[in-house]
């Protein structure tokens, strides 16, 4: 990440201000350092002002990196600035190539000579931020990628190919991106997301990270920076509220740490803008952070230890810290960071002899940071790796050694596992009598009070069972244990049976339930329950006693529990009522459940394996979402024979069966069709392709385009989780219904999300024609007609009563080229404004109507009193009633 400092002109946003730097002879501003461990190669980028000292014609249209040996310049690449107001250079190295983005545009730098060998233009966002990610774990070893906002997205790259494209994504990007090993971190306006990437590189977002701090009175929030270390710890920088806010995923990003810096004192009067800044620098364990801000101009910064590894106390401790000399220096503007020392960049002296800057300004030696990185392992640097145990780096072994030691730690291997082998059986064969029959005790009246029944032989210890439910509701699929004491007080030895009950609800398990108790002895036992579905049980366990003669009694105790709410729900408890569809898997129903008015989709007595994996597909998509636009799911039975999805309930059934109603009028299909791509837009985000939007998928809430949701989208039986397709990075299986169907997905091409676009175009298509499309029966006599007639490129003619913005909209999103569809997330804002201002239109003339039926009445009143009745209605034939009549056909 990169410090770029605006100083031509002060801009404000709200109470913030860029700041402005005086021209000074013989200055210049650093606005990025970067040390690479790998080559032992620190670069820089300066930013040049009008300066008549300086060798270079330099007016803020270039820029100058420099790649230096210690204090020994090594080469220099100059940079040219298209346009200021998109000045935002991004630069990374991590091995022996330089990476510098420009204004969109992938430079590859060659650092002994500062050539650049390669250049990719339309790389990136013309503003986009860079990260680049090492990802070094034993699932995906030595994967790395670079990442960028491409199209307002996050855009991979391939960082051992440097520039080679990896995957598309849909998931948005924002003014700053970050990485460690693991996970990426974006920042967006005031949102932080944390993303992850398979080994292909394609990304899924986890979560938005939440905030306890209070951001809301925070002017800089919005353009602060973050930046993540190399154990995915991510520091988020809060300047105006003088915080480093701390995520980590030991805490799964739940939970905040903080670190205190004067960027602003008490009295501050000026709020700068830290946009774009690069005054945040990692180096393993430790973060240095420029505080530029401080005494009023002069700059400061700190370098802190995080202690999450090692676990000293205090979490962050404070190594070095350093102040700027004088006002204007702005000190911490650009801050490196590595095992040795730390360099501080702002507006330094360049010696106009020499071309070079003064270091004596920059670089610092620090000895604390020294003896903290041989003392704790600050990282792990090349040709090492990092021992937990005792939080050290150790050296690797390569070439020759590698089969020596490769052969030793097999040979070690083999002998463990000999000698574990020989350990388990000699416990397995001295226990297993043990095991086999639970130790028996004789009563001595103290052991504990015992459930009496003057009919049966043998005495508990319970009552009942409640496995802790007593307290609270127990989880679902999690083994709970509870143990019974049976004794037996009579004059003859019983032998005993424990048998658990056979329910759906639970699995119990008793051990050891069967023995021998002679007279006067007890006996402990385990019962384990394992709850399968969201109930309240109503079970029993069923003890016999036998005696010599065979003579069975029986007794019961009750399994009392209540397990929590959970997706898995208990068949019992639903109710099916009216049938009101059907389908390939079964019957939809309305019903309820616990209260509550559901629809219930039950399957027939019989699946095949394909709709087997359906019904998972579609309960496993389900159990992963929750958007207002999707429709709620609450739970399913996989019971044998009540297998079921319970789900909200649409009074109005699907749209395919309401849009020919004379009361779906042409604003209620563009609020479906609004609604319907909030939906999309959000499974999208989460990378769920449908693969089935249809009409019939879509169901109906209201009438009324007033209300938040009229339409909420369904049926996911056949949606697909991008990242689930481990086979390649393309999926070509033809799914869905042929109508609504994408050329590619006919023609078995690789897909991926722009085949909901098409299938979104067909539904706008349907639902503003109030027509079935390839209904023509002359032309299209089968499946194959349609499917021909969508890879030839031809489309349906868009009837003259269609918007021409929906008819636009129509062919943008069916267009045969998937890459040039719109997205989702255009196809929503367009939407939203689009519905929005004809909304206001239908009121506005609405109001109208209404003035003029006032009117009206006003001058049948007063027109009695010579006996001469005017009929206003004839006179004036655009009557409120007839205005209404054309409101309701939306011919406004």
């Amino acid at each position: 990440m990169l410090l770029h400092l605006v100083v031509i002109l002060s801009v404000a946003y709200g109470k913030l201000t860029d700041l402005v730097l005086p021209e000074k002879e013989g200055k210049t501003q650093m606005f990025q350092i970067h040390y690479n461990e790998i080559t032992t190669m620190r670069y820089n980028l300066f930013l040049y002002y009008k300066n008549s000292g300086l060798s270079y014609n330099s007016t803020l249209k270039q820029y100058r990196m420099d790649t230096y040996l210690g204090e020994k310049v090594n080469s220099s690449t100059i940079f040219t600035i298209k346009d200021e107001k998109n000045f935002r250079p991004q630069a990374f190295c991590n091995r022996d190539i330089i990476m510098v983005l420009n204004e969109g545009t992938f430079n590859s730098i060659e650092p002994q000579m500062g050539s650049i060998y390669k250049i990719t233009p339309n790389f990136s966002d013309v503003n986009s931020p860079m990260a680049f990610q090492k990802r070094d774990y034993p699932e995906v070893k030595d994967k790395e990628f670079i990442l960028v906002c491409k199209d307002n997205y996050l855009g991979v790259y391939s960082g051992s190919a440097f520039g080679e494209k990896a995957q598309e994504n849909k998931t948005e990007c924002g003014e700053y991106i970050t990485a460690g090993d693991k996970y990426v971190f974006v920042k967006k306006g005031k949102s932080v997301s944390l993303i992850e990437l398979d080994q292909y590189g394609r990304a899924g977002k986890i979560k938005d990270i939440k905030f306890s701090t209070n951001l809301t009175q925070s002017e800089t929030f919005e353009y602060d920076p973050i930046i993540a270390n190399q154990h995915n710890t991510l520091y988020v920088q809060v300047s105006d509220q003088n915080l480093m806010v701390v995520f980590d995923k030991n805490t799964d990003y739940e939970k905040e740490a903080t670190i205190s810096l004067p960027f602003y004192g008490l009295n501050k009067t000026t709020i700068y803008n830290p946009r774009n800044a690069n005054n945040l620098a990692v180096y393993g364990s430790m973060i240095m952070i420029g505080v530029w801000t401080s005494g009023n101009g002069k700059g400061s910064a700190y370098i802190y230890f995080d202690n999450l590894l090692s676990g000293y106390s205090p979490r962050f401790e404070l190594l070095e810290s350093y102040e700027g000399k004088a006002v204007g220096d702005f000190v911490g503007f650009a801050v490196g960071l590595n095992h040795k020392r730390f360099y501080v960049g702002g507006v330094i002296t360049f010696n106009s002899q020499t071309n070079e800057p003064d270091w004596f300004e920059v670089i610092k030696n620090s000895k604390k940071i020294i003896d903290s990185c041989d003392d704790r392992t600050c990282e792990c640097i090349h040709d090492y790796y990092y021992d937990p145990t005792n939080k050290v780096c150790v050296k690797k072994f390569f070439k020759s050694k590698a089969g020596i030691i490769l052969g030793c730690v097999i040979g070690v291997v083999l002998l463990l596992i000999i000698i574990a082998i020989i350990i388990v059986f000699c416990i397995w064969f001295f226990k297993k009598p043990v095991e086999d029959k639970p130790q028996t005790y004789r009563l001595d009246g103290s052991e504990v009070d015992f459930t009496f029944n003057e009919n049966f032989p043998f005495k508990f210890g319970s009552e009942e069972l409640r496995f802790g439910s007593e307290k609270a509701p127990v989880e679902i699929n999690k083994p709970l244990q509870e143990k019974i004491v049976i004794t037996n007080p009579s004059k003859k030895s019983l032998k005993y049976k424990v048998e658990a009950p056979e329910t759906h609800r639970m699995k119990v398990t008793v051990y050891h339930g069967e023995g021998e108790l002679e007279k006067g002895f007890g006996v402990t036992l385990t019962i384990e329950v394992i709850m399968l579905c969201t109930c309240r049980t109503d079970e029993y366990l069923t003890i016999s006693a036998i005696d010599s003669k065979g003579e069975t009694l029986y007794a019961r105790i009750p399994i009392n529990i209540e397990s929590v709410v959970s997706p898995y729900i208990d068949y019992t408890e639903v109710q099916c009522d009216i049938l009101i569809g059907e389908g390939t898997f079964g019957g939809v129903f309305k019903g309820v459940y616990r209260g509550q008015t559901v629809a219930i989709k039950e399957s027939k007595t019989t699946l095949t394996e394909k709709d087997k994996e359906q019904f998972e597909q579609e309960v496993s998509t389900y159990s992963t979402i929750r958007n207002e636009y999707i429709v709620q799911f609450i739970g399913s039975s996989n019971v044998p024979g009540h297998t079921m999805m319970v789900m909200e309930y649409a009074p109005f059934g699907s749209v395919k069966k309401a849009y020919i109603k004379d009361e779906f009028t042409q604003l209620l299909a563009i609020k479906v069709l609004s609604d319907c791509a909030k939906g999309m837009r959000f499974l999208h985000a989460n990378s769920i392709i449908h693969r089935d939007l249809k009409p019939d998928n879509l169901l109906l809430f209201s009438f009324s385009p007033k209300v938040q949701f009229a339409a909420k989208i369904s049926d996911f039986g056949t949606s697909k989780n991008i990242l689930s397709i481990k086979q390649s990075a393309s999926m070509t299986k033809a799914v869905g219904t042929p109508a609504y169907m994408a050329p590619e997905m006919i023609n078995g091409s690789d897909y991926g999300t722009p085949v909901d676009v098409f299938s979104f175009a067909v539904v706008a298509f349907e639902l503003l024609s109030k027509s079935m499309p390839y209904s023509n029966q002359d032309l299209f006599q089968h499946n194959w007609d349609i499917a021909d007639f969508i890879n030839s490129g031809k489309r349906l003619a868009i009837p003259s009563s269609v918007p021409k913005e929906m008819a636009d909209l129509i062919t943008n999103c069916w267009n045969q080229d998937p890459s040039a569809r719109w997205t989702f997330q255009q196809i929503d804002e367009f939407l939203d404004e689009y519905f929005k201002e004809q909304f206001a239109r239908r009121k506005s003339v609405k109001d109208v109507s209404l003035n003029l039926e006032d009117n009206i009445s006003h001058q049948q009143s007063t027109s009695t009193e010579d006996g001469i009745l005017k009929d206003t209605v004839e006179e004036n034939p655009m009557t409120s009633t007839n205005i209404v009549s054309l409101l309701d056909q939306d011919i406004f």
